[in-house]
């Protein structure tokens, strides 16, 4: 249980900002220009009104300007969305300089906090930053190609003195953020700290009679400034109560996740009996999973022709029959029997010569390009997609729908636009399709899961989380565990649910205790060899597992990072999970490979003084006053793990 809750001076100081921003129709917290007249809000010219809980604003021409309004006081938050629609039967003025987010922002002694994306080669993935906005500077934000967390996340913290916002931006697809405290007006560079905060997704262009755009989502979250902390798990707090998609009212479960991805190159020489064999083979062993994961390869090129090459034939969604009779409905059965759900991966958007979707009027195209991007623009490739999907899940009994995006859309969305003579609607077609496409699914499918994959994690914005989990947070070699450690120390404070693999390709015959426990994490991944007769194998990974089990319900609890975040291999790391409630949970440290300290002294959370507190580290159960934890010290060999319960027991 997370202990803190929103206080009622920042719930107070949500609602006046609310009112002070959205007060008066002409200074809206947002902006654009339409034909050569420049708007801060809606003025005289659009009539605006409040309907419902939006603000509808009519031009004269027929341009309808609708902002849809969410208040969540009770957590400090509010959003808005700005949707433009052209109700006339002609063509618009040119829409142009349209900012979802237009905040001046007035606090002394600004810095703002966010962090850097997913990218596969890059060591400082997801690693945090912290830069003060000082009189003069002028930083500028957006993901590399189109996918809107690659690189570059949309997630900020703007901290003061004494207070502080979330600011996020919630865009699938080439969001741009803006934070800018060069001279404005009469700036005076003494007293005033007005930070100009913008947020766009660039459109430039007159809109077609019906046609309709929006802006990006623009989430305010506001916290009084007391730790680091209470700011990280208020943050959390709001993500798991109001964000996270939930199954029959529950969020995903920590779960054990089984693949044969690396056995049978993904699942291009996967069958219905060798999945069904590799599921036994977890159970044989005492082994109990909750899911199977089914990657890419389960497909034909076009009609009955097999794949010969999983990445490079994406474009059909047909069942590979040949392999799999049941339509992998006998794996689903058969994990069912097992108390286990299956999982299923689809990339719809990357398209490649020979299969049924290259030949359709349903993709973008960039000249000379041997992939096209089958566009979620397009409502008839939507509906085509819908029954395509759910037929294969329905068939096969699958319960999590997994969709990858190996490929930057960015190019095919400005050369669409090349062609139209405008900026920016080809992507705001393709958003607003795709997100259609995932409510759609989810309102077809009662209960399915959805797993937003891009080459690991390059999709997580706020829009694709309130739909999906992130699973797989990035395409990072899995055998680098100081990096793997690294983005764990980030994305607890990002997302409360992502898996980790504890295999690398190509070395799934040994099982690791410390690349086990890098990888404990809520989802844990198995990708061993199936085919492997070794008993001692087998009771190495039922340990690791055993030991998963107890500790997977402190995922979800107050998380303290007990280290400064690190992607040195000679420096230890370590976090914390408590519910201080019950006065249980959990310590994660890790002493890496080039590490020469063989002890870290740690500040334990939540800890009573006169209380009683055992520690059990799997190995031994030790019993302190909570006084003697003020200062604990973690002694571990070089490449070791330490993963420690806390218990109050007195």
């Amino acid at each position: 249980m997370n202990k803190f809750s929103t206080s009622q001076n920042e719930k107070n100081r949500a609602q006046a900002y609310f009112e002070e921003l959205f007060s008066d129709m002409s200074k809206l917290p947002f902006s654009f220009k339409y034909g050569s007249q420049i708007y801060h809000g809606l003025d005289r010219d659009f009539n605006a009104v409040w309907e419902n809980g939006s603000i509808i604003g009519r031009h004269r021409d027929g341009l309808e300007v609708r902002v849809e309004i969410k208040c969540n006081f009770e957590y400090a938050q509010f959003e808005w969305t700005v949707y433009f629609e052209n109700t006339s039967q002609q063509e618009s003025e040119t829409l142009s300089e349209l900012l979802g987010a237009d905040l001046k922002i007035n606090k002394p002694h600004p810095e703002l906090l966010y962090f850097i994306g997913d990218d596969a080669m890059d060591s400082y993935a997801y690693a945090p930053m912290r830069v003060p906005m000082r009189a003069g500077t002028f930083l500028e934000f957006q993901p590399v190609g189109g996918r809107p967390t690659s690189f570059m996340t949309p997630y900020y913290r703007f901290e003061t003195q004494d207070e502080g916002m979330f600011l996020t931006v919630g865009w699938p697809g080439q969001w741009r953020a803006r934070f800018d405290a060069r001279k404005i007006d009469n700036y005076d560079y003494v007293n005033d700290y007005t930070v100009l905060f913008t947020a766009d997704s660039q459109i430039n262009g007159r809109l077609r009679p019906g046609e309709k755009i929006r802006t990006p989502l623009i989430s305010v979250m506001l916290y009084d400034r007391q730790s680091d902390i209470r700011t990280v798990n208020l943050w959390r707090r709001w993500f798991m109560d109001c964000n996270m998609p939930r199954q029959n009212g529950e969020l995903m479960q920590p779960g054990i996740f089984t693949s044969t991805s690396w056995l049978y190159n993904e699942m291009g020489q996967a069958t219905d009996q060798n999945q069904i064999e590799a599921i036994k083979w977890y159970r044989d062993a005492g082994i109990k999973t909750d899911w199977h994961w089914m990657d890419a390869g389960w497909y034909f090129i076009n009609g009955q022709t097999s794949i010969s090459d999983w990445g490079w034939q994406t474009g059909c969604w047909e069942v590979d029959t040949r392999r799999f009779p049941s339509e992998l409905r006998a794996v689903s059965d058969y994990a069912a029997q097992e108390g286990t759900r299956t999982l299923l991966w689809f990339e719809p958007e990357r398209v490649q010569p020979d299969t049924f979707l290259w030949d359709t009027p349903w993709c973008l195209e960039i000249p000379s390009a041997g992939s096209k991007l089958a566009d979620f623009g397009n409502p008839d490739f939507r509906k085509w997609l819908l029954e395509r999907v759910i037929s294969v899940l329905s068939r096969g009994g699958i319960s999590l729908y997994r969709q990858d995006f190996n490929i930057d859309p960015l190019p095919f969305w400005k050369n669409q636009d090349a062609k139209e003579g405008r900026t920016g609607f080809a992507e705001n077609r393709y958003v607003q399709g795709y997100l259609e496409y995932f409510d759609t699914l989810l309102e077809r499918v009662p209960g399915l899961i959805i797993d937003s994959c891009a080459s690991g994690g390059r999709r997580n914005d706020l829009e694709t989380m309130r739909r999906a989990v992130p699973l797989h947070k990035s395409d990072s070699p899995y055998s680098d565990h100081t990096k793997k450690q690294a983005m764990h120390h980030s994305l607890y404070q990002l997302f409360p649910y992502f898996t980790a693999m504890t295999a690398q390709r190509g070395d799934i015959s040994h099982a690791d205790q410390y690349a086990a426990r890098s990888s404990f994490a809520p989802g844990l991944v198995m990708l061993y060899d199936v085919t492997s007769q070794d008993e001692s194998f087998k009771a190495q990974i039922r340990r690791h597992c055993e030991q998963w089990r107890r500790i997977s319900a402190f995922f979800d609890k107050e998380y303290i990072p007990l280290t400064a975040w690190s992607n040195n291999p000679e420096q230890w790391i370590a976090w914390q999970f408590m519910d201080v409630e019950k006065g249980e949970g959990l310590i994660q440290a890790y002493r890496r490979e080039g590490c020469a300290q063989p002890s870290l002294s740690v500040r334990l959370y939540g800890i009573e003084p006169q209380s009683v507190y055992e520690l059990d580290d799997f190995e031994t159960k030790r019993r302190y006053l909570g006084s003697e934890l003020e200062q604990y010290t973690i002694h571990l060999e070089l490449r070791a793990s330490a993963q420690i319960i806390i218990k109050k027991i007195q």
